[in-house]
């Protein structure tokens, strides 16, 4: 009888799984020096950026609209506002060739009066008002971010509101008082990558350490997603598990306590929820209720004989 030998692999770059560490920061640095160095010796490299430079910061630009609560908000950049601002105008203002801008927020105003490199990565705003936002700032664009809640009302960050210190973390809004949040709550609360694993309901004015837990996935997911769709009779929670860039798992979170698995492939992407349907995106060919559907069809089925048949 003979034996084998197995060798092991050393992985001299293991240390570069440590993505918020400094010595993977200080390299990501000085590859980003070299390639820096590299592409701007070349000939293309500075009328590209002068064009880009010039269609980025064009007066000429359509603003990009989001519509709720009775205005239509844009975030805009320009030579001006480098960092940006978020603003509004009303519908019939917004219709003419030139609208009335009103600024809701001054990314440089707030970067300089906190004396932080912020970066706008969005706001999650609560209907029907919509004048409370779970709003997101980036230090310097990075994926890690900070959440605050702000008043648009008052143009003013909560006092005492609803915060997350810098993560890689999710949230959706439930109601004015209670909010779906995902982040770093600890050993075994987050990804491989980074992203929260764990969703907790979390209520106004208690510590984040007391908010009850109703989701925990695995380490080797992607990230755990929340989404709530809120209507004047309902509120849909939804909570989707990204197993790989591609393929995952939709629970619903019926009366906060009961998750139930939405029955469609992994596949499938979840678009998002109108009225009483789900609405989905296929990737595969799925076959179901002698129907055959093809890769690339939008499908749909009713929220409430889901909820009732589970």
């Amino acid at each position: 009888m003979t034996g084998c030998q197995t060798s092991v692999l050393k992985d001299n770059h293991l240390w570069l799984e440590d993505i918020e560490g400094d010595a993977s920061i200080s390299w990501a640095k000085k590859q980003n020096e070299q390639t820096l160095s590299y592409v701007s010796k070349d000939d293309r490299y500075e009328p590209l950026k002068k064009q880009m430079t010039k269609i980025l910061t064009s007066k000429d630009r359509i603003p990009n609209p989001s519509y709720f609560g009775g205005y239509v908000y844009n975030f805009w950049q320009d030579k001006k506002s480098v960092r940006g601002v978020w603003r509004r105008a009303t519908l019939a203002s917004f219709k003419r060739k030139f609208p009335r801008w009103e600024t809701v927020l001054d990314i440089d105003k707030l970067a300089e009066i906190e004396k932080e490199n912020w970066v706008y990565k969005g706001a999650r705003c609560l209907p029907p008002q919509f004048e409370r936002c779970l709003m997101t700032l980036s230090r310097g664009g990075t994926d890690a971010s900070v959440m605050r809640e702000f008043d648009i009302k008052k143009k003013k960050f909560v006092k005492g509101g609803f915060e997350l210190p810098q993560g890689k973390s999710d949230y959706s809004w439930l109601d004015k008082n209670h909010i779906l949040v995902g982040t770093n709550f600890g050993e075994g609360t987050v990804s491989d990558s980074g992203y929260p694993i764990v969703v907790k309901v979390w209520r106004r004015g208690t510590p984040l350490s007391q908010a009850k837990e109703v989701f925990h996935g695995n380490t080797k997911d992607v990230g755990i997603w929340t989404s709530v769709k809120i209507g004047k009779h309902y509120v849909h929670p939804v909570i989707t598990q990204s197993k790989t860039f591609f393929t995952g798992s939709n629970y619903y979170l019926k009366d906060l306590e009961k998750l139930i698995l939405i029955p469609v492939p992994e596949s499938a992407e979840m678009v998002g929820i109108l009225e009483d349907q789900f609405i989905f995106q296929l990737r595969k060919e799925w076959s179901v209720n002698g129907a055959n559907h093809l890769p690339g069809e939008i499908i749909s089925f009713s929220v409430s004989e889901f909820l009732k048949n589970e």
